[in-house]
């Protein structure tokens, strides 16, 4: 088989197998699309979308303990004017911030300041 005709084959095999494989990597990060949306929304000021966006993002499986997503709602709620809903949120963020990766780091130290704790 010359170079030209394996490029060809390679390329065939690829097509029919690349798109489950496409379809599971997008099944598998499926649970951020709604924080993603809160994200940009909250940032956006659209605060209706992101708290809409926010409140199904933390109550997704996988999410619900994930504080930086708590600290997101908390904001919204804050923005929104809702400030014992905020707070309530920033200490659930708080309570969640635990591990040690990044979105813990932020939360802490951001609900920290926010709820005026060391």
């Amino acid at each position: 088989m010359t170079t030209s005709y394996l490029h060809y084959a390679t390329s065939a095999v690829l097509a029919i197998a690349a798109p489950p494989l496409v379809i599971r990597a997008a099944e598998a990060q499926e649970r951020f699309f709604p924080y993603l949306v809160g994200y940009v929304a909250l940032y956006a000021d659209d605060l209706p979308a992101a708290e809409r966006a926010l409140t199904e993002a933390t109550n997704m499986e996988g999410n619900q303990r994930d504080p930086f997503m708590h600290c997101l709602l908390a904001m919204t709620h804050e923005r929104m004017g809702r400030q014992e809903e905020a707070k309530a949120m920033y200490q659930k963020a708080s309570d969640l911030a635990t591990a040690h990766n990044p979105p813990a780091a932020f939360g802490r130290r951001f609900v920290h300041q926010k709820l005026g704790l060391p």
